[in-house]
């Protein structure tokens, strides 16, 4: 299944302006969309540990999981894939972004 794309000119009111039709092939996802609280779930089942659900739920919801998961890609052991270091927590997550987010207002 292919989708249409096309792109009109600027500057489309010229008589002479062309338009490019292209197509695109329709992306179809084997992974199901997670809610909050399933993301909370493997997060934990990871080895994240999260102590106020209630806030890691308000931050998934506001910022998001993937969001989140570049400043979760380094707390992670490399050689298990997906498992977070012992004694990871959400918060260093949010430290991470919440530091991240500052430095990024001082420089740009």
């Amino acid at each position: 299944m292919w989708y249409i794309c096309s792109v009109i000119p600027s500057h489309a009111s010229d008589s002479s302006a062309s338009c490019e039709v292209f197509f695109l092939p329709i992306m179809k996802y084997s992974k199901k969309a997670l809610t909050i609280e399933e993301h909370i779930a493997l997060l934990r089942k990871r080895g994240l540990v999260i102590e106020d659900t209630d806030r890691a739920q308000r931050y998934l919801e506001s910022v998001s999981y993937y969001r989140l998961s570049g400043y979760m890609f380094h707390l992670q052991d490399k050689g298990s894939g997906t498992t977070f270091y012992p004694d990871t927590t959400f918060d260093a997550i949010i430290n991470l972004y919440t530091f991240d987010k500052k430095l990024r207002c001082i420089f740009f």
